[in-house]
């Protein structure tokens, strides 16, 4: 079999990178009391990827005034053609589970640079097969 399943741990990379970029990681969450558990989980399969093969994956952190994080990803394969599309929805709990209503004070800091046009697009590589 040629074809590779590494989809979850792709999406995963991606939320890393960026939450490293930007100030918004999990241990930036969690150095403030809040945890950010995955609720949902959506993959749209077009294409099957196959082992040996480039892939980019395309993900973009979607806009909301609720306290929960909503990802879009587009996985393309080295023509640009889209093999796969995604999201991902994470809540923001404290710690002890209760669920936040509104959004922690340092991601609210996040969210009005981003407003402002403050953040810069961030490339982080390729994904190989």
């Amino acid at each position: 079999m040629n074809e590779i399943n590494h989809y979850a741990s792709w999406l995963e990379d991606g939320r890393e990178a960026l939450g490293k970029a930007y100030g918004i990681h999990y241990l930036d969450f969690y150095n403030h009391g809040i945890v950010i558990p995955i609720k949902l989980f959506q993959l749209s399969f077009q294409k099957l990827l196959y082992y040996g093969k480039t892939y980019q994956i395309v993900m973009e952190l979607l806009w909301s005034e609720s306290a929960l994080l909503e990802f879009s990803y587009s996985i393309l394969d080295q023509n640009g053609t889209c093999t796969t599309t995604g999201s991902t929805t994470q809540l923001m709990l404290t710690t002890d589970g209760t669920l936040c209503l509104e959004l922690p004070p340092f991601y609210r800091d996040f969210c009005q640079r981003w407003r402002q046009g403050l953040l810069e697009p961030i490339f982080c590589g390729r994904s190989d097969g």
